[in-house]
């Protein structure tokens, strides 16, 4: 390419000859591929890579696979295959958010939610109980800034003061100054999308570029002696952690919308409380343990968007429940109050309560009483289970609060401990018994694992059978929950 700085500005058409044999040279717009990057001058970006990669997504989330593994495809293959092209950043970002809004209708699907569910729910982090979908958009602009960190930052020498001058270079021209004049701190200025006067007309850099995905994802540089850092929320991070710059900022982001789904008034209510436990959505990744009609109504169930009457959006339309007449059928009133068809409750207790027995008989507790009087105590209470261990006696009541906010499990956490308080006082003062405690086992209707239950589940299980525990008591009481939901809307038993 011959390109010449005299108006106007661009590629001329001058020959090049190796050996005497002429060779292809390139004008504007045309472009050859260096190491899988389009190179040339004034490049037009098209659509058709994007439509690839919009395409591909279609296809695996369109594809025969378990849900849960075409999700985990998705994440895989689709989305790391636009790393490469993000850090050449052959794209703008207004074209990758092509790729979020196409795939974004058939992850919902996916995830069997309509149209009007939140999208903190698809691309909050998986920690908090969300999907953990990438957004091309926001990757586009965050691998920029861990290119341009990662060659600041080098540890390669050349590199780094090739990168270092080449800044200082843009930055002296940006601020119409001279090159020996910019310190470390005007650099850091100008990623950090600081004021500059006048506006540049010149080409983009990397440079320009990550100072303008700094600007949109709130990221701000400082110096640090001759190294650069970085600070994103209330993260900092210096040269050492180059390698997690990029994973820094994505979770950021993701916690941030788990933030903004925590507060919405309808749907965040019961994430909120899922988010607590990573086991309550164990099976996002895997679908250990869940059923394809489980995954159908879990996720609908968590964000409040099942189809009932008090749930409409509809002007003067009943909002009775359709079982009990009771003024508004919301998922709480169908979940842990209607009493039609309310044996799927009592199941979906005792299943909890199998558990923890099988826990406990494993580790070689012995079972005094499970739902009956406990001997030689003259209180009338009938716990879940009461079983003792060298002269130890624990007191274990199982119940499943609906995910109203955390409140609703802390609430029903001390109504338990209060109410076998005076029966674990009474047992304390008999002589056989060193130590007597209670303990409220939780689990809500639609799986969030109460954190609390370790003090108790730590005695009873063998570390390595904890987190198979949980899991269990998670899926266990969302295959409950959908029974007792569909009893409720077709008004037929499920089981036998």
């Amino acid at each position: 390419m011959h390109l010449s700085g005299r108006t106007p500005v661009g590629l001329r058409e001058t020959q090049f000859q190796i050996a005497g044999r002429n060779i292809q040279y390139r004008l504007g717009g045309e472009h050859s591929k260096f190491l899988g990057r389009p190179v040339g001058f004034q490049l037009m970006s098209g659509d058709s890579s994007i439509d690839e990669y919009i395409e591909l997504g279609k296809k695996v989330l369109m594809s025969k696979l378990a849900p849960w593994q075409r999700l985990d495809a998705l994440k895989t293959f689709v989305f790391s295959s636009t790393v490469f092209a993000m850090r050449t950043w052959q794209f703008k970002k207004t074209t990758w958010t092509k790729l979020d809004d196409a795939l974004k209708p058939h992850i919902k699907k996916t995830l069997y939610l309509p149209s009007r569910a939140a999208n903190g729910y698809l691309y909050g982090s998986t920690r908090a109980g969300s999907c953990g979908i990438p957004l091309a958009a926001e990757d586009s602009d965050l691998f920029l800034i861990d290119t341009a960190f990662k060659l600041l930052n080098s540890p390669d020498v050349d590199t780094r003061d090739i990168a270092r001058e080449d800044c200082r270079l843009v930055v002296a021209k940006r601020r119409q100054e001279e090159e020996e004049e910019v310190t470390p701190e005007h650099v850091c200025s100008y990623l950090s999308k600081a004021e500059l006067p006048g506006r540049s007309s010149t080409i983009q850099t990397i440079w320009s570029r990550a100072r303008d995905a700094s600007g949109r994802m709130e990221t701000t540089w400082t110096a640090d002696g001759e190294n650069v850092s970085i600070t994103c929320g209330d993260k900092t991070l210096k040269a050492a952690a180059r390698r997690i710059v990029a994973r820094t900022i994505r979770n950021h982001h993701r916690q941030l919308r788990d933030a903004r789904l925590h507060t919405l008034r309808d749907q965040g209510k019961a994430m909120c409380v899922v988010s607590q436990e990573k086991a309550s959505s164990h099976f996002m990744r895997e679908g250990e343990y869940t059923t394809f009609a489980d995954w159908r109504f879990i996720h609908r169930a968590r964000l409040n968007l099942l189809p009932l009457n008090g749930a409409t959006r509809r002007p003067n339309t009943n909002k009775n429940c359709r079982r009990c007449a009771w003024q508004i059928e919301t998922l709480p009133h169908v979940m842990c109050h209607c009493m039609t068809y309310s044996d799927a409750y009592r199941r979906r207790h005792n299943a909890l309560v199998d558990r923890i027995k099988t826990a406990a008989l494993g580790r070689h507790w012995k079972v005094t009483a499970e739902n009956q009087r406990v001997p030689r105590a003259d209180s009338v209470l009938k716990p879940d289970l009461v079983i003792e261990k060298d002269n130890e006696l624990l007191i274990i009541d199982v119940t499943c609060p609906f995910e109203n906010t955390e409140a609703a499990f802390t609430e029903a956490r001390t109504e338990k401990e209060m109410k076998y308080a005076d029966l674990a006082a009474e047992m304390r003062a008999l002589p056989r018994y060193n130590r007597v405690t209670v303990h409220a086992f939780i689990v809500g209707p639609l799986g969030s694992y109460d954190p609390h239950n370790e003090r108790l589940m730590k005695r009873l299980a063998s570390k390595k059978y904890l987190a198979t525990f949980r899991k269990l008591c998670v899926s266990d009481a969302i295959r409950w929950s959908r029974m007792r939901y569909i009893e409720h809307i077709t008004g037929a038993r499920q089981y036998e």
